[in-house]
């Protein structure tokens, strides 16, 4: 499998938030109606029951298969199922060709609808839907 460098296409870096990668997840699990929720803190989540807990850890498993390309620098959780992300690559999930000759098409960069569809195979995710700068992503 081809190792994906993730500077190897032009991007800008840095700036506020509109000029950065906004990523929103709504992620179901099962039944589950509030699968996701980030805790305040450590303590904050100590102090949880294990359904709770249960939630936060999904939380930050589904925020870490999404930092692939890098760690975002600003998180939020609407204590639900939405989990929205910032990014400093402006595009980072916009194009899973951006920067690519023609000829190099065995190295598929996975954009944010695929990243998905490999989080509901491989965890209790059972959906979700990915949206990338206020676009639907529905497509690989």
């Amino acid at each position: 499998m081809p190792t994906y460098k993730n500077l190897v296409f032009p991007h800008k870096v840095g700036g506020p938030l509109d000029e950065m990668t906004k990523l929103v997840l709504v992620v179901t699990e099962g039944a589950t109606v509030n699968p996701v929720k980030a805790a305040a803190d450590l303590e904050a989540y100590n102090a949880e029951d294990a359904a709770d807990q249960a939630r936060h850890e999904l939380f930050s498993e589904v925020v870490e298969f999404f930092s692939r390309y890098g760690a975002p620098v600003w998180l939020e959780s609407d204590g639900d199922q939405t989990i929205t992300m910032y990014f400093e690559r402006a595009g980072l999930f916009d194009n899973a060709t951006l920067g690519k000759p023609d000829d190099f098409s065995y190295g598929h960069r996975a954009n944010a609808y695929d990243i998905g569809v490999e989080l509901v195979a491989n965890t209790s995710v059972t959906a979700i839907t990915t949206t990338v700068d206020d676009v639907l992503q529905n497509a690989g």
